[in-house]
């Protein structure tokens, strides 16, 4: 199953790999978080937003992260989505 996330990027010609490297994260790293196995931290998530996402809803995006680690509130300081 596609993640909204990966699908994004997917429809932006954002390869993980770049975003990957714009994060400071190795590319495998990032394909396990877009696949739900790694957690995202906020640091990331914020960071992908700015870069790629600003015209689009935050939560929109990343709230089937939290959903999946039974996380009510997926932006709270210091917790990871």
């Amino acid at each position: 199953m596609e993640t909204k996330l990966r699908h994004l990027l997917r429809q932006r010609n954002i390869t993980v790999t770049q975003a990957a490297k714009e994060l400071g994260i190795k590319r495998e790293t990032l394909q396990r978080k877009l696949s739900g196995q790694y957690p995202f931290y906020l640091r990331e998530a914020v960071a992908l937003h700015k870069l790629y996402f600003l015209d689009l809803d935050f939560l929109e995006i990343f709230s089937e992260y939290g959903k999946e680690q039974g996380i009510k509130a997926p932006c709270s300081a210091g917790k990871i989505i």
